[in-house]
């Protein structure tokens, strides 16, 4: 049975309590990292703005299409314009003149035409707009959810990381004090086979680390042993250390 000085066992209990507030530290910090309300607001955040960068380029394209629509409009009156100009000047031959007019003709059911075609390109344009405009505010709005969900999660982080290195601190501390590496290394090993729980004092007849009660024969044993020897619990292995 190894052996250790007794106040050097009971100083593995304070190196427990710190070891046990840092793994709870840890498991907080990865809870908070993989927090689900955040993940899900993330998806939102990045859905919406997907939607609003699809508005913004249908807003491009409806936009493009009425200049388009504009410029054909227009191309077709100025031509309108400079026909009724040398029709209206009465230069030209009879046949060239009415085929003047046959041609203003065409052309003003071809404005036509397009007008119609136009008004349908800003009927588009207005309907792009209006849903980009929609999904801007969408977007914005999911951002903000998700900053602030953010912003309280970074916040607790931090609170977190002050908690880690001040327990790291007293852990270094703790762990000066026990000048026995045999004794730490059991520790350690025992705490990486049993839940990170290596150590645990022994409550009168039972096990404060799996909350057995040690049989009479057990526990005889443990209370007859040496002031220095390092007893384990034979349930669960764990050193017990004794008051």
């Amino acid at each position: 049975m190894p052996t250790a000085r007794p106040d050097h066992q009971r100083r593995l209990l304070d190196l427990q309590a710190r070891d046990t507030a840092i793994d709870r530290i840890r498991h907080q910090a990865a809870a908070l990292r993989a927090d689900p309300e955040i993940a899900a607001a993330q998806e939102r955040s990045t859905a919406t703005q997907t939607r609003r960068e699809q508005a913004q380029a249908e807003v491009d394209d409806a936009g493009e299409a009425l200049a388009a629509a504009e410029h054909a409009v227009e191309q077709v009156a100025t031509r309108i314009q400079r026909n009724q100009q040398r029709l209206d000047a009465g230069t030209g031959s009879s046949k060239d003149l009415t085929a003047l007019q046959h041609e203003i003709g065409t052309l003003g059911s071809r404005r036509s035409d397009l007008e119609d075609a136009e008004l349908a390109v800003m009927e588009r344009v207005e309907t792009a707009q209006a849903a980009l405009d929609e999904s801007t505010v969408g977007a914005s709005e999911a951002a903000g959810a998700l900053g602030a969900l953010t912003e309280v999660r970074d916040a607790r982080l931090r609170d977190l990381s002050g908690e880690f290195e001040r327990e790291k601190a007293a852990r270094a501390e703790v762990l000066a004090g026990i000048d026995d590496a045999a004794l730490v290394s059991l520790y350690e090993k025992l705490r990486s086979a049993h839940d990170g729980v290596g150590v645990a004092p022994l409550q009168g007849s039972r096990c404060g680390g799996c909350m057995l009660e040690l049989n009479p024969k057990d526990l005889a044993a443990i209370r007859a042993a040496a002031e220095d020897a390092v007893v384990r619990c034979e349930e669960c292995g764990r050193i017990l250390v004794r008051a």
